[in-house]
């Protein structure tokens, strides 16, 4: 009744999903009259992506967001937009049976940031961050990463078997680089493996080029030890 899609930098590949592909999962879904759910909680990095799907099917789209992988970890706050007709009033009782009175705090914060335009001026400033480590990891790791599909995303994708991907987190831990388990965010191994490298983990970027030189030096089985966690 229902597919959850991520279609803007797809988590753990990072990559995004093209117009036509999107046009086509419209068409299937008003077809076989499905409800979509899109996480587009990544879309802030992703500014030249074609539109979302809710607003090339807005009657059957649930989009849902966030500010705490764009602007502040720390700020859990999060937004849904519905379809139109009674679905408000529906989900809002669904959110209410579940956490009747969540903390508002977080939830002022991110308003108040969104309407004065300092989430803009934050979000400006986290994407030129990312463009850089960005930038970092393709001249250390080269051909060894996927090609970005935004180079202001916040995650890399290295493909390999799965074999491959759980001795190379293991190595690197060893060198003293914590990687995202190899079969954390994969659903199908038989469809996709490979190892995420987070760009935004590392506490600056000299802890991030130390770790990914761990990285690198892993790929090529040698050995490079310090500490970092990406």
């Amino acid at each position: 009744r229902a597919v959850y899609l991520l279609p803007t930098l797809q988590n753990p590949t990072g990559r995004i999903m093209g117009a036509t592909r999107r046009g086509e999962i419209v068409a299937l879904a008003r077809r076989l009259d499905l409800w979509l759910i899109e996480d587009d909680v990544y879309g802030i990095y992703a500014p030249d992506a074609p539109p979302p799907l809710a607003v090339l099917a807005p009657e059957r789209t649930f989009h849902v967001s966030g500010v705490s992988k764009s602007l502040a970890p720390g700020l859990r706050a999060g937004f849904l937009m519905v379809p139109p007709g009674d679905f408000f009033e529906r989900v809002l009782r669904a959110v209410r049976a579940l956490a009747y009175a969540p903390p508002s705090f977080g939830g002022m914060i991110a308003g108040q940031w969104i309407e004065d335009g300092t989430a803009d001026q934050i979000a400006a400033e986290v994407r030129d961050e990312v463009t850089a480590r960005m930038a970092l990891a393709r001249r250390i790791l080269g051909p060894a990463l996927e090609a970005p599909a935004s180079l202001s995303a916040p995650h890399l994708w290295l493909p390999m078997a799965e074999l491959e991907a759980e001795r190379l987190a293991g190595r690197a831990l060893r060198a003293g680089a914590e990687l995202t388990p190899p079969g954390a965010p994969v659903v199908e191994a038989g469809l996709e493996t490979g190892v995420r490298l987070c760009l935004g983990a590392a506490r600056d970027r000299e802890d991030l080029e130390r770790g990914l030189h761990i990285v690198a030096a892993a790929l090529a089985g040698t050995d490079a030890r310090s500490s970092a966690v990406i």
